[in-house]
């Protein structure tokens, strides 16, 4: 059985919504959005590198944005040269963020 939905207006003007049939009201949730971004860094030397944060339990992609803009990896992130051999040389602790880029915000989380 199909029931229609629509919006009607009460005498104060807010919308009342009528004729919705949920066989489970359990069953409805609420939207979540897995996301990505790159945080830009500086390094207490001057260089530059990136770190990437990831999250999968955000309700929209605007907070999706502003929590993994919060998570400043830059800290956490070791900064390592490399000799002619490959190995790790003159390690560093990551710097600050300068900068954020938000990568993606797909809807579809866990």
């Amino acid at each position: 059985m199909r029931k229609a939905n629509f919006l009607s207006r009460t005498a104060t003007g807010l919308g009342v919504l009528a004729g919705l049939a949920v066989a489970n009201p359990a069953s409805v949730h609420a939207a979540s959005y897995s996301a990505s971004g790159t945080h830009h860094c500086r390094g207490e030397d001057g260089a530059n590198h990136s770190c990437v944060v990831t999250g999968s339990v955000f309700g929209n992609c605007v907070d999706a944005a502003s929590s993994l803009q919060v998570q400043d990896c830059c800290p956490s992130t070791r900064v390592c040269a490399r000799d002619s051999q490959g190995r790790e040389t003159n390690c560093r602790r990551g710097g600050t963020s300068i900068g954020f880029t938000m990568n993606y915000c797909i809807p579809g989380g866990p």
